[in-house]
């Protein structure tokens, strides 16, 4: 009797280490969909976030390339409007000494 309790007992204790061994295995599958779910959308998000630096780079790039265009219009246009002045004021000058 004292045998069969033990046996009764021990098979008790086999049962639930085995329950709790599938439990864990269970957990442990999905901890390990959950980490390679959270590593590829940490991959994808990594991607974008790239994708996005560079696009920001290339429009500094742009924007400064812009500023050094509208610079060099402005310095033209200031030059042009000096000369024009500068003509302007010779017509002026030779108009008045042949009136």
């Amino acid at each position: 009797a004292t045998a069969n309790a033990e046996i009764d007992a021990l098979t008790s204790n086999l049962e639930t280490l085995e329950n709790t061994m599938s439990t864990d295995y269970v957990k442990e599958q999905e901890l390990t969909e959950v980490r390679t779910t959270l590593e590829s959308s940490i991959t994808q998000n990594a991607v974008w976030i790239a994708s996005v630096v560079s696009r920001v780079d290339r429009v500094d790039i742009d924007v400064s390339a812009a500023q050094s265009a509208a610079d060099a219009a402005q310095a033209a246009a200031d030059a042009a409007e000096s000369k024009a002045k500068d003509a302007q004021e010779k017509y002026t000058a030779l108009k008045s000494q042949t009136d």
